[in-house]
């Protein structure tokens, strides 16, 4: 695809700092609603998550869980948002392109979740929970009291991570119109034909976002190795 002249595709123009400072006041408030969409996805997949691992650990055959959970991460995210949002009717028809893009996004960050937490919860001990069926508590009492609790202090770093992944996936909401930092770069592009300018920001906006949530990553993975005696499954040699 050849760019226009004024976007600097083939006349070899150089980005523009006035066009960049122009854009930034408009990229930044649609960059928010961006990292609202995803913290929105990221709790709504962990609920699901959680939701999940709970069902199969009690009712659902083991098959169906993961015959369920293969199928949102084996298909592109891209090709699901769009899939449901064109090709589904019925329910979906009244629900709008932000919601059904949230609820694609939180069912596959779910997925993906639910491998984390399974992770987790491999790196227990039997025999606590051998204890507890033993003392006649009930399965759910058990994980709502004994497996939960640590399956949680487990995951705070692994979990902070997919959300760095998660932010770079609401990103993909703009194929069906979704109003966030990548559709704005794209509409400010077609009014002014300066889309090098507006995605250099965008990319800006990710980088340093991303960037703050890895280093916060990072310190809670610290904390995890001072305590020599208590590492966990994903900070084991």
């Amino acid at each position: 695809m050849r760019l226009p002249d004024s976007c600097g595709g083939s006349s070899g123009r150089m980005i523009e700092l006035r066009h960049v400072l122009d854009f930034l006041p408009d990229l930044s408030t649609a960059f928010v609603q961006t990292i609202l969409n995803s913290v929105l996805i990221f709790v709504t997949g962990m609920l699901l998550a959680m939701l999940h691992q709970i069902t199969s650990a009690l009712v659902v055959p083991n098959w169906i869980s993961k015959g369920w959970s293969f199928w949102w991460r084996s298909v592109p995210e891209v090709s699901v948002i769009v899939l449901v949002y064109y090709g589904i009717g019925g329910p979906m028809n009244a629900l709008g392109p932000r919601e059904i893009g949230i609820m694609v996004l939180s069912l596959i960050s779910s997925a993906y979740i639910s491998l984390l937490i399974r992770a987790a919860h491999e790196q227990l001990d039997p025999r606590q929970v051998e204890s507890a069926r033993a003392l006649g508590i009930s399965r759910l009492r058990t994980q709502r009291l004994i497996v939960w609790p640590q399956i949680l202090k487990h995951l705070r770093f692994p979990m902070i991570m997919y959300y760095a992944d998660v932010v770079k996936q609401s990103a993909l909401l703009s194929v069906i119109g979704v109003y966030g930092a990548t559709m704005e770069a794209y509409r400010l592009g077609s009014d002014t034909f300066r889309y090098l300018e507006a995605l250099v920001v965008v990319a800006a906006l990710f980088f340093l976002y991303i960037s703050v949530v890895e280093y916060l990553a990072r310190l809670v993975g610290n904390k995890r190795r001072a305590s020599p005696n208590d590492r966990v499954w994903w900070d084991r040699p």
